[in-house]
């Protein structure tokens, strides 16, 4: 009788899969150009797979492109541990990859692993890792959990590096309001571990590694529906969001 839906991306739309590797592209080339480092915070399953996949193709594809030549030179760590242990389960189920993860398998037998991949293991390789990232001025692309920066290894990163103009900080998924991520994307300043951080790094959103649904897939899945629900209840999303879904519903007759 009810549906109870998501609204979360309910005032916007995902830029498609092209356009997010060409936006991601960019980011990981002026990694390289500046020197600086670049950090994904991202949830361990789903995201940071779906990013070494991609990481993997266009490392494949763009050291033919004038410029990035060189791309091979940055690092990408990902340091976490569960990310790691999840994405060994990933690799295991090829037999469920899509039609177009298995014809990348045709000519890459490693698709969620490349030459210059780090896996940061125990706490002390952790600290390790980003005094050596300190120290030596090397680009590196670091993906680390939680994706709305609310804890783990992440903060240390941000901590250490978010005050630096040649910082990038990438965000893959949504960042709820009153998460660090959040006042990352939002303010000039963010409170992690109760310290005040200047935020001087450059904030980047690829919408399109969102878990959630946007507006038109809402649309598609409740009009796909094949009896229509006496009445709708929009949860998850704040209040611009679920306004302007309510009013795409209401134009189709939804109560």
């Amino acid at each position: 009788d009810f549906l109870v839906l998501e609204s979360t991306y309910g005032n916007r739309n995902h830029v498609g899969r092209e356009e997010r590797v060409q936006q991601l592209e960019r980011i990981l080339c002026h990694t390289l150009e500046n020197k600086g480092v670049t950090i994904i915070p991202a949830f361990s399953v789903g995201r940071t797979q779906e990013l070494l996949y991609e990481m993997n193709e266009i490392f494949e594809k763009v050291e033919q492109r004038l410029g990035c030549s060189l791309l091979k030179a940055v690092d990408v760590l990902v340091d976490s541990p569960l990310a790691q242990r999840f994405t060994e389960l990933y690799d295991s189920m090829r037999d469920y990859w899509d039609e177009e993860a298995q014809h990348v398998l045709t000519y890459d037998d490693q698709p969620l692993v490349f030459e210059n991949l780090v896996e940061i293991e125990d706490h002390r390789e952790h600290r390790d890792t980003i005094q050596y990232l300190k120290d030596s001025k090397l680009p590196a692309i670091v993906i680390a959990a939680s994706g709305m920066c609310a804890g783990g290894r992440v903060v240390n990163y941000l901590k250490e590096f978010i005050g630096d103009p040649a910082t990038d900080i990438v965000f893959v998924g949504y960042q709820a309001s009153g998460t660090p991520g959040r006042y990352i994307q939002d303010s000039d300043w963010v409170k992690l571990d109760g310290k005040r951080y200047d935020v001087k790094a450059q904030v980047h959103q690829l919408s399109g590694y969102s878990a959630h649904a946007d507006q038109s897939d809402l649309l598609r899945f409740v009009e796909g529906m094949q009896q229509r629900p006496k009445a709708i209840r929009l949860v998850h999303g704040e209040a611009d969001a679920k306004a302007a879904l309510t009013a795409e519903l209401q134009a189709r007759n939804y109560n």
